[in-house]
This record gives structure tokens, C-alpha cells and sequence, in this order.
């Protein structure tokens, strides 16, 4: 695999959550209907510029970038770990000065003391914090930890990056598949194996979070229990409908996908009273399923994975990264990541998580 598919992976996920925001504009109560119509009246993707401050990176991306920055120092473990929540606590005097920030992340930085390991850094317990920002903050791990033998490694990294601002299984369950499906796209696996190899894995990400010794009563409950379940369940059914269970066969799409569609597929799959895309599982799904169904055509994955009926940023953030590994930057206009913020810090810690990755 090439440095190149590092770099892509990077630059374009950035991109990607830049495209799927819109600056807050493509957020709650915008239809894929109203998102296209915006898209055509600036003249298209290929006419798009993605730079600030027309589309800048949210706040879910900056904090992506740092994760990516701190898997940059070679840093694993606790150390990593550390090191992932000093950045965040960093960046909101630098990077995210003057940029729109949750009153959910202001609280939950705000209480960081990355020098604790055992009690500063680890989010409570969280009934609500489902959010998929794990899953943007954690897909770079998969590009540190690539390796099929080194898939513990991934399992811990991704789960303990993530309960650093989203403490629940739908949240760290979705950085651990982002994380996964990155190294599957470095390794080469077919795409149709991916889900498969999600499923095979769950088991192991319940044996790390029973015995990390970071574990609040919550994370053994009946209920935490059940939500595990909800997550691998409603993998299966997707899998199932996919007829990719197995990872064997082609997957299968109805004769007409379109976006009324799959809107209406991917809402069947989100967790109730939850946006679509809001989530640790629907985003990932999300981003898969326009993975499998997009081919070659980076417009196809945008408009499949960004420009749905919901919170298009961290799922088109995740399907613009795998993409990115397998087709790099050849056929994406200029326009869509040359000038996205971070973009000269992600080439070079590209460099970086590459050279220690091998």
C-alpha cells in the first residue's frame, strides 16, 4: 500500500466531514432533496472549493485531526491515550478559538485531566453520548495499527480514544468499525468482507472492555448488554439484506437505490429518536453501504454518503477515508481537498503514521 493511500485516506476524510456540514448549514431538517439543490446552485461538486469559510472543518474533524496528529508520535497504549486527550484539551485555546462548539464537548473538555490516567481522562458513564464522533476521531487508528496480527491493539486504542468524549457501546463500538474497516481497506480485503469480519471481531472488543480496568458498572449492565446487542444485531440484519453475511458473495442492491431509497433503508437501521447519521452505528452503516455502492465515482460517494437525509459529516467523512486508500486522489476535483484547513499538517503526519505503520 502506497504512502499516497495514507495521505488520501487523511486528506479526503477531512474533506469529507467538511463536505457533509456545509458549515452547520447541511445539519437537522435539510432533505437529500435540498442538499443536492444547494450543491447544484454553487455549479456542482467539481466547482466546489473546500476551504474555510465556506466550508470549514467542524468540530468533530479538529478533534480528528489531533487524534490523527498524536498516532503520528508513535505513541501506543496509555501513553497514546494521554497524549490523544492533552491535544484536546489543547485545541480549544488554539484550533477551535472562534469555532462553533457543542455545550456536550465544552463540558466534557472541560473536565479532562490528561495527567490522571485512571480517573482525568475517561468520560462517566453516558446514557445519551451515542454521538459518531468516535467513529471520525478513531478512523486513523486503523491506519496506525493496520496489521491483522495487530487488531488488539486497534480494539484498545479505538475504544479508549473514543470514551475519552463518548463513553457507550454505540459510540465506541462505531470507532472500533471505523478503525477496523480502515485497516481492512489497507490490507486489501474485498469490501463485501468487511461486515463479516466486524462481526468476528465484536467479541473480542467485549473481552477488552471487561478487562481494561477503565470499566464504570454501566459498561456490564443488562442494559449496556442490550445496546451491544442492538449494534451486532442490526449489523447482521444490514448484512443480511445485503446477502454479504458471510462475506462470500457479491452484495446485493434493489434494482432502484435512489436517494428517497436509501433514505428510507437508512432510517430503518438508526436507533429510534435519533437523526439520521447521528450515531456511532447508522454512520458507519451509512458509510459502508455507500462504499459498496458507489464503485470508482467519488460525485457517487459523496452524494451516498454526504448528502443524505441526516448528518451526512461523519459518515461521508468515513467513506471519503476508505475510498480514499483505494483510488488516492486521481479522480477527486482539485477543489474538494486542495485547500481544506489542516491539509499541509495531515500530509505530514500521513508521512509519519506510514513510515511507524510497517
Amino acid at each position: 500500500m502506497s504512502l499516497e493511500s495514507f495521505q488520501a485516506s487523511l486528506v479526503l476524510g477531512i474533506a469529507g466531514n467538511a463536505l457533509g456540514s456545509k458549515n452547520e448549514k447541511f445539519g437537522t431538517g435539510k432533505s437529500s432533496d435540498e442538499k443536492q439543490k444547494i450543491i447544484a446552485g454553487l455549479g456542482g461538486l467539481r466547482a466546489i472549493t473546500v476551504a474555510p469559510p465556506a466550508w470549514p472543518v467542524p468540530e468533530e474533524g479538529v478533534f480528528a485531526v489531533f487524534t490523527i496528529e498524536a498516532l503520528a508520535t508513535g505513541k501506543t497504549g496509555e501513553e497514546l491515550v494521554r497524549d490523544v486527550a492533552m491535544r484536546y484539551a489543547d485545541c480549544m485555546a488554539t484550533d477551535m478559538t472562534n469555532k462553533p462548539i457543542s455545550t456536550y464537548l465544552l463540558n466534557k473538555v472541560s473536565r479532562l485531566q490528561p495527567s490522571d490516567i485512571d480517573y482525568g481522562i475517561f468520560q462517566d458513564y453516558d446514557d445519551h453520548a451515542t454521538h459518531s464522533s468516535a467513529a471520525i476521531r478513531c478512523f486513523s487508528v486503523g491506519l496506525r495499527f493496520h496489521k491483522a496480527k495487530h487488531v488488539r491493539d486497534l480494539i484498545a486504542a479505538a475504544v479508549d480514544i473514543s470514551r475519552i468524549l463518548h463513553h457507550h457501546p454505540v459510540a465506541y463500538m462505531g470507532g472500533v468499525t471505523a478503525a477496523l474497516f480502515t485497516s481492512y481497506a489497507i490490507q486489501k480485503r474485498e469490501l463485501r468482507e468487511w461486515g463479516a469480519g466486524l462481526m468476528a471481531t465484536i467479541p473480542m472488543v467485549l473481552e477488552y472492555v471487561a478487562s481494561s480496568g477503565k470499566v464504570v458498572i454501566q459498561n456490564g449492565s443488562i442494559y449496556s448488554m442490550s445496546t451491544y446487542q442492538i449494534f451486532e444485531e442490526t449489523w447482521k440484519e444490514y448484512l443480511r439484506r445485503r446477502d454479504i453475511i458471510d462475506g462470500e458473495r457479491k452484495p446485493k442492491f434493489p434494482r432502484r437505490y435512489d436517494m428517497k431509497k436509501r433514505n428510507e433503508f437508512y432510517q430503518s437501521l438508526a436507533l429510534p429518536d435519533k437523526e439520521l447519521g447521528a450515531t456511532g452505528l447508522d454512520a458507519t452503516l451509512i458509510a459502508y453501504d455507500a462504499l459498496l455502492s458507489s464503485g470508482s465515482s467519488w460525485e457517487d460517494l459523496c452524494n451516498n454518503s454526504m448528502f443524505h437525509a441526516g448528518q451526512g459529516n461523519v459518515s461521508g467523512a468515513l467513506a471519503a477515508s476508505w475510498w480514499g486508500i483505494q483510488h488516492g486522489f486521481s479522480s477527486v476535483p482539485p477543489g474538494n481537498y486542495n485547500s481544506v484547513h489542516f491539509k499541509d499538517r495531515l500530509m505530514i503526519a500521513a508521512t509519519k503514521i506510514y513510515d511507524l505503520s510497517w
